[in-house]
């Protein structure tokens, strides 16, 4: 019996990985706990060598579905918004279709208008709403003109959409 070429080897090797990406994805990360200083060492000898492409592989990701969610999930956290799990945060953002105050319909995106605003009391860092950007900055500024006199249980919301203050 002839042996293989190394095509098909390499193609038989194809296969099997994609039969058994769970069973290879266990072994990677059992070594990985095991041998975890070499392995975060060797990652940062790659990324130092390798930083041009490393770069091109993040924005990439960060345009895909998974990587948007976790850059928005660290930019909430970076703004100091504090939740017990982000995950399903990131689920009622994605899921709201209408501004909370002035129940405007909602598009995905930052800037002002009608783009997805996470609220948040900025000194605890509790979310209170998902709002569109001129109901958010409107917010913001009540508060500074009025002192910050404003705490977050006395801003009501009227089934009319108006802001009622206490």
């Amino acid at each position: 019996m002839p042996s293989k070429t190394i095509e098909e080897k390499r193609e038989y090797r194809r296969a099997w990985d994609a039969k058994n990406k769970d069973k290879i994805k266990g072994y990677k990360e059992k070594y990985y706990y095991a041998n975890i200083e070499k392995c975060k060492e060797q990652n940062a000898i790659w990324h130092s060598q390798n930083r041009e492409k490393h770069n091109e592989n993040m924005k990439k990701y960060y345009k895909t579905e998974n990587g948007r969610k976790k850059y928005r999930i660290q930019a909430w956290k970076k703004s100091g918004v504090k939740h017990d799990n982000f995950e399903t945060l990131h689920t009622i953002f994605m899921d709201t279709k209408y501004c909370e105050k002035c129940h405007v319909e909602l598009i995905a995106g930052g800037g002002f208008g009608a783009h997805k605003h996470l609220d948040h009391c900025h000194e605890t860092g509790n979310f209170r709403n998902i709002l569109c950007g001129g109901c958010n900055i409107k917010i913001v500024h009540k508060k500074k003109i009025n002192d910050n006199t404003i705490n977050e249980s006395s801003i009501t919301i009227s089934s009319d959409g108006s802001e009622n203050d206490p």
